[in-house]
């Protein structure tokens, strides 16, 4: 099969890998999930509004409560769909097919990954409407938005307003970034997936080492080995949300988050050239 051939087969794939993953009964738990998140930060803002809280700061809060969901929430949801659908595949034989009608091997893992981060994005854009409805509800569809800066920058951060258009925009940013380090999260799930050809091993490491790496990065005593951890690299959406966006921290993360995602799929590729299906 030459390269157009190729590139044509590699697209067909991933639509029709999106299809299945559609199909998943995950992919809609993750969806009330997400809905059951929104509902009840609104419960919560409800209720400290009613305890006469600052209003901005309640909002605030709403806002950087809707982006920690990304640490917890989204990673585990993303790591699991992405092990089941490359582990899952490998354990059913399912992708022997698509290898016998001539797509490479590379190709298949390829289809893989981008209909994941079409399904990350499209966690992230669902989380992003709903919480944004949200807010409009709360608090009208305009109007600025203090943010916290401590959760973000450390304890002397402080906080900072940003109007109701350039917050909007940056959450947009700080969402596209998120996407970002799901996408490299479920590189990571895939290739470990590779490794072990099932769904269950490849969740819990895969989950295992960004949880740990995470827990590890937050720790004071730890920094000796912080820069070595993906998920510092993986918070970069962070620098979008600084009273002036911090481009040079954005890129410098961004190369490498980018770096480590090369390696998953490098070694996702060599695993699954190398497996007998």
């Amino acid at each position: 099969m030459n390269t157009r051939g190729n590139i044509r087969a590699i697209l067909l794939l991933t639509d029709s890998e999106f299809r299945l993953l559609l199909r998943q009964k995950m992919v809609y738990v993750g969806l009330a999930v997400s809905a059951l998140l929104v509902g009840l930060c609104c419960l919560g803002v409800h209720l400290q509004l009613n305890g006469h809280h600052a209003k901005e700061m309640v909002e605030g809060r709403l806002i950087s409560e809707f982006i920690n969901a990304t640490y917890i929430l989204l990673p585990l949801m993303v790591g699991v769909v992405a092990a089941g659908s490359m582990g899952g595949d490998i354990q059913s034989g399912l992708l022997r097919g698509p290898i016998l009608r001539g797509v490479p091997r590379w190709g298949v893992l390829i289809a893989k990954l981008v209909s994941l981060g079409i399904y990350a994005y499209m966690m992230l854009l669902a989380l992003l409407l709903m919480g944004y409805l949200a807010g409009a509800l709360l608090f009208g569809v305009k109007g600025s938005v203090v943010v916290i800066g401590m959760m973000y920058f450390g304890g002397d951060a402080g906080f900072f307003v940003l109007d109701g258009a350039t917050a909007f925009f940056r959450t947009v940013i700080a969402y596209f970034l998120v996407g970002c380090s799901l996408s490299s999260l479920a590189a990571l799930a895939v290739m470990l997936a590779s490794l072990s050809g099932r769904m269950a091993p490849a969740a819990l490491v895969a989950l295992g080492v960004y949880y740990t790496s995470f827990i590890l990065g937050v720790m004071p005593f730890m920094e000796s080995v912080r820069n070595l951890l993906p998920t510092k690299y993986m918070t970069l959406w962070k620098y979008a949300m600084a009273p002036e966006i911090i481009w040079s921290d954005i890129a410098y993360n961004g190369g490498m988050l980018a770096a480590y995602t090369i390696a998953y799929i490098g070694v996702a590729i060599v695993a699954f050239e190398s497996r007998d299906l």
